[in-house]
């Protein structure tokens, strides 16, 4: 009978997923495996003595298990064979129809031999000119942008690396990450970047097991880090972070995550998907002064503090190998400005082309006005 399959299947996906809390994942893919072989026994054979609401349910649940058993190909084609068939109902449908694009997305990343590690962020983009699952383009592209760096250099943070200053994160870091625009949400828009490993027990096998990165251990790392830099009555970021260039690097990109005033969104929320449980951060206006404060903690004093020079306009170009970047005011004048050496490229790169304000002092140098910058941010 079809009732026997299904209640032996729910029985060993219920053990499948006891053995995915502990850790296991291997034991958990093969009870999933055997729960999929019994609900596939309790829909095909019987195929035509069921109702078109029981046939959809086994249909998405043996999908859904070959899915949680990694037997990707096999749920691709059982889920398109179930998908052709009329017997399936609309809430159905539409189930196995998202199912199959999960599973051509994660085809995709194990083709590369890497899988999800259930480890995902969500970065929501809230109020303004934010609808219904669109945003600006530039605006989307920033923050997509700001949130993988952000994510990039905790990875680095949580694995050890050597603090970077030029150029992209190493091979290794970029792989654990897979950026992926997720569903529309009345009211925000939404991406999600979700962490992936190594079908190997480490992603780094040559690094000692101290240094192994923890998907797990980045994720939360992430939502922790921006609570605490938001929070202007919290003091523990020293002690969270203790690595002074780490600590100014992960707060300059949060403070380029921050909503500003008259800008086209009103907050970020942030949330960390693991295992069922939820996490959130929220970024709201008011969370740049706590950041900014921060970061100005953190830098040596600037000489003209009590009377900082500005200089505002369009970042149009850079060159921070040699200490310099140029901004071109309303007028067309063109003012080069001399950076220092913790100006750091995925800090101040996204900046190229949008309206920045550097603060800084005004210098003589050979009979000449050259520009100091003490800081770089958007306008």
């Amino acid at each position: 009978m079809p009732n026997e399959h299904h209640h032996e299947a729910e029985a060993l996906a219920a053990a499948a997923e006891s053995a995915a809390r502990l850790g296991d994942a291997a034991r958990a893919r093969l009870y999933y495996g055997q729960a999929a072989a019994h609900e596939g026994l309790a829909v095909l054979p019987f195929r035509s003595g069921l109702k078109g609401r029981t046939f959809s349910i086994l249909a998405v649940s043996h999908a859904s298990l070959l899915y949680k058993a990694k037997q990707l190909e096999t749920a691709s084609r059982v889920t398109c064979a179930y998908l052709g068939d009329q017997l399936l109902n609309g809430w159905g449908r539409a189930k196995l129809a998202e199912l199959l694009e999960v599973i051509w997305d994660e085809q995709v990343v194990t083709r590369a031999g890497l899988e999800y590690s259930g480890e995902e962020l969500w970065f929501a983009l809230r109020g303004g000119a934010i609808g219904a699952g669109t945003a600006p383009v530039d605006v989307a592209l920033h923050y997509m942008n700001t949130a993988n760096q952000l994510v990039y250099r905790s990875v680095e943070w949580s694995g050890k690396f050597p603090f970077r200053r030029r150029g992209v994160a190493p091979v290794e870091v970029r792989r654990t990450l897979q950026a992926r625009a997720t569903q529309p949400v009345v009211g925000s828009y939404r991406f999600s970047v979700r962490l992936v490993t190594t079908e190997q027990p480490s992603l780094f096998p040559e690094q000692t097991p101290k240094d192994r990165i923890d998907p797990a251990e980045v994720s939360a790392f992430v939502v922790d880090f921006l609570r605490a830099a938001a929070d202007p009555t919290d003091d523990k970021l020293a002690r969270f972070v203790p690595d002074k260039d780490y600590r100014s690097a992960l707060l300059q990109l949060t403070r380029n995550l921050v909503p500003r005033e008259a800008e086209p969104v009103r907050e970020v929320e942030v949330t960390r998907l693991s295992d069922g449980q939820v996490e959130t951060a929220l970024l709201h206006q008011f969370s740049g002064l706590a950041v900014k404060a921060a970061i100005e903690r953190d830098r040596p004093a600037n000489p003209s503090a009590i009377e900082p020079a500005r200089v505002a306009g369009v970042l149009r170009a850079l060159h921070l190998d040699k200490n310099w970047l140029e901004i071109a005011g309303d007028a067309g004048v063109v003012q080069k400005c001399e950076t220092r050496e913790d100006v750091l490229d995925d800090v101040v790169g996204p900046m190229v082309n949008k309206r920045v304000v550097a603060t800084g002092r005004w210098v003589t140098r050979r009979g000449k006005q050259a520009f100091l910058m003490h800081d770089l941010e958007l306008e």
